[in-house]
């Protein structure tokens, strides 16, 4: 991995990490559709998507739109009409476009009748679309919501220039060689985000104990990332455990060696924003050998950025020494040394999928940590990118436990992320990296 300029921040401002927490598509009776193959072979489109209501059926027998009640005085539609005259629709369908309405997304529902079978239909837009420059997509905002399920191939998504726009299909049925459908067309709204850090403060614990504390995102926030501070006078504590444990939650774990009291406070970055990563969590699990250091990359999907990871050791005596991302943000790098005894040990992954692309270069910056010393450093992004999460990475991965890490989080108001190790091997000079992971936010992709 290439290095980046850093900006080291002086420990005194490590005080503000410390601050309490910031202020659908149908057609009546008939086959689903579960491949995603194009173009279709079979003649429908998935019950309710959306969970929009199907419209009625066409009556049976019908040889033209015109012997329809709905469309017998129908105009003639060339296209998708205002925002949409690049939708391709078949020739001669007749129909009409409803008013737009507002749910976040602008929406708009066309009725159009086809002089064709259904098959021919489906067959028209699945091959047409991406001429005109639409993507299938299988995602479309219903309710206003991005990160809907679309439930089937017909829907698709074009962004230009700052404009994204979706086309869905819905209700279609037909009658002899005469189809209907709806088609239901949305305008993203202008592209709003907003980085924030919630946190959550556990009791002070007596010492030789475990203590865990878990800090969510607020309703509608996405989880971005998470870590912690340990506030201990001694040093004997090992975070065993720092990973997101629900869609909008982290949790760490931190266990105790001596008797001195200390405090955990658990971090997770979340964005507002009014349009979806897409993130999923992908987790590796292995049984660590005694005394043994077993390193558990987890890798992304192929067109997804890794955006944060994380661990749980499986044993208190269990010590990390990595975790970090990997180069290129294509995944998250955990290394876990065993205790005493074989240790059931798990890493994360989180991929986002959509909205966001690796940064020019994660920012590193490589530290010596002589006995009994704290090492801090800050890492903060370029302009225009987001700092997601960061971590440390031993370069002794024996996993002889020689770093102490009481701080693993970002500032509060999420420009650096700080990482501080101890050397508490008192026989000898340790080395150790420090990271951060930089993504470009591009809503349009």
């Amino acid at each position: 991995m290439g290095k980046n300029r850093i900006a080291v921040v002086p420990v005194y401002l490590l005080i503000v990490i410390v601050v309490s927490l910031l202020s659908g598509c149908a057609i009546p009776g008939q086959t689903r559709i579960t491949k995603a193959t194009l173009p279709p072979s079979l003649a429908s489109v998935a019950v309710k998507k959306g969970g929009i209501a199907d419209d009625q059926p066409l009556p049976a027998g019908l040889t033209k739109c015109a012997d329809a009640t709905e469309f017998a005085s129908a105009a003639t539609m060339a296209d998708g009409g205002d925002n949409f005259h690049d939708l391709p629709l078949p020739v001669g369908a007749v129909g009409a476009r409803g008013a737009d309405t507002s749910q976040t997304y602008r929406f708009a529902e066309m009725r159009i009748c086809v002089d064709g079978s259904a098959d021919a239909t489906l067959r028209y837009f699945s091959t047409q679309m991406p001429g005109a420059g639409w993507k299938p997509t299988a995602f479309y905002p219903y309710g206003g919501s991005p990160a809907t399920t679309c439930g089937d191939p017909y829907c698709w998504r074009k962004a230009v220039n700052g404009d994204a726009r979706y086309v869905s299909l819905e209700s279609l049925s037909s009658s002899g060689t005469v189809t209907a459908l709806r088609v239901r067309l949305a305008v993203a709204p202008h592209p709003t985000a907003s980085l924030a850090v919630r946190s959550n403060v556990g009791s002070t614990y007596s010492g030789y104990g475990t203590l865990t504390v878990s800090a969510s995102c607020r309703d509608g926030e996405q989880m971005l990332g998470g870590g912690y501070l340990i506030n201990s006078v001694d040093h004997t504590y090992r975070a065993r455990a720092s990973y997101p444990s629900g869609s909008a939650s982290w949790t760490v774990t931190v266990h105790a060696t001596g008797s001195t009291p200390f405090t955990l406070q658990t971090f997770v970055g979340c964005l507002a924003a009014n349009y979806s990563l897409f993130t999923k969590v992908v987790t590796a699990k292995g049984d660590v050998p005694a005394n043994q250091p077993l390193p558990l990359a987890m890798m992304c999907p192929d067109g997804s950025v890794a955006i944060g990871g994380g661990y749980d050791a499986g044993a208190d005596d269990a010590i990390v020494s990595t975790s970090a991302p990997l180069s290129g943000l294509k995944g998250w790098n955990v290394v876990v040394g065993g205790g005493g005894a074989v240790a059931h040990a798990s890493a994360y992954a989180m991929c986002a999928t959509h909205s966001v692309k690796p940064g020019p270069d994660t920012v590193v910056v490589s530290v010596t940590m002589h006995p009994n010393e704290d090492v801090p450093a800050g890492l903060a992004c370029a302009k225009g990118s987001w700092l997601t999460m960061g971590g440390p990475s031993m370069d002794d991965l024996s996993g002889a436990g020689h770093g102490a890490f009481s701080l693993d989080a970002p500032t509060v108001d999420y420009s650096t992320w700080y990482v501080q190790g101890r050397n508490i091997d008192t026989s000898g000079a340790h080395s150790a990296t420090f990271w951060a992971a930089c993504v470009i936010p591009d809503p349009f992709l």
